[in-house]
């Protein structure tokens, strides 16, 4: 799932218009689009980490609102809830952003039809999986996904149709990484389409003074199969270095395939391999791979039953089993989820 919320750019929602509120006042919306969605689950790891990894809990819950004007030359996007992460390489539940807040809120100005302006708190166009959990095909967070931007505040140009797009953002917020604070400006610039029946997603993320992330998705159709394949590229500033002699880059890849169905059942599988040659970005994992198999029961086209049975593989012990600490994990996620 493409890191991308219901997209801002043509909201349409002829059954949930509303041309005049309660008591009579009149708005200038014409369609306005209820999103959102809300999961929780299991979590389990064959060592135990230093934070409680064992656990049932809210997984995810957010509540949306979009709406346009009846012109099409304005539109508001906003989201309340509650996010936090499950990523392969963590020591148990990633708390951040786990306390309920506004995720996103942002006004899109449609000048012309090729042209529009994103201004707010809105979601990064970099990376594949998405930050709202419910809405990838896996339950855990990828260690390339950890390294990406989720939602920043920024302001965002885009221009395009319907078979290519280009944006180009600046961005503030602040960038943790090294379990300290380094930098709060940043820029992008990016571009999609389709050539010979291949979509391609590339994106260039540039934190000022620490990282630059440069990153590539194909997606294609294969024996009836969506599968895509997702390349990053990082490079750290020399300046922002642990340590001077570490090396400056780190590299990973993801593979993504829908997976075979089977009536109501789907059984989406992700492997990846990255290296960050020891320099820390991929939270001590160095050099490893993963593997993840998520088989789905699709309960309806709302609703969902799915498990994680996720193992990987570094050429570093980060793992904390009870004081021993190994180079491997085992995990299993159990997520039960709705989308409105």
């Amino acid at each position: 799932m493409r890191k991308t919320k219901n997209t801002l750019l043509a909201i349409a929602c002829s059954a949930c218009s509303l041309p005049v509120l309660a008591g009579g006042v009149s708005t200038e919306f014409s369609d306005i689009q209820i999103s959102g969605g809300a999961s929780g689950g299991y979590v389990y790891a064959d060592n135990e980490m230093t934070r409680q990894n064992d656990q049932s809990r809210l997984m995810d819950f957010l509540l949306g609102i979009d709406a346009s004007t009846k012109d099409g030359k304005a539109a508001i996007s906003a989201g309340i809830g509650i996010l936090p992460a499950f990523a392969l390489t963590d020591e148990g539940i990633d708390e951040t952003g786990s306390g309920v807040e506004v995720q996103y809120a942002e006004v899109i100005i449609h000048p012309t039809e090729d042209w529009s302006l994103e201004l707010g708190r809105m979601p990064s166009n970099v990376g594949f999986e998405d930050t709202i959990m419910y809405n990838n095909a896996n339950v855990m967070e990828s260690v390339q996904a950890i390294t990406q931007p989720g939602f920043f505040n920024a302001a965002r140009l885009n221009y395009g149709n319907d078979n290519f797009t280009v944006y180009v953002e600046q961005g503030d917020e602040e960038y943790e990484d090294f379990n300290a604070v380094v930098g709060s400006q940043s820029w992008s610039a990016g571009a999609t389409g389709n050539v010979g029946g291949i979509e391609y997603v590339v994106g260039y993320n540039n934190y000022v003074g620490f990282r630059s992330l440069f990153d590539l998705i194909l997606t294609t159709d294969v024996a009836g199969m969506e599968v895509t394949v997702a390349i990053d590229k990082l490079k750290i500033e020399d300046a922002a270095l642990a340590n001077p002699t570490d090396t400056n880059h780190a590299e990973s890849i993801a593979l993504y395939v829908s997976g075979p169905t089977s009536g109501d059942f789907s059984f989406p599988i992700r492997v990846e391999a990255f290296d960050d040659h020891g320099n820390g970005l991929y939270r001590g994992a160095g050099k490893g791979n993963s593997l993840t198999i998520t088989p789905t029961w699709n309960i309806s086209e709302n609703a969902f039953l799915r498990s994680d049975i996720s193992y990987m593989k570094t050429d570093n012990s980060i793992f904390d089993d009870k004081g021993t600490f190994t180079d491997s994990r085992l995990g299993i996620a159990v997520q039960a989820g709705y989308r409105l």
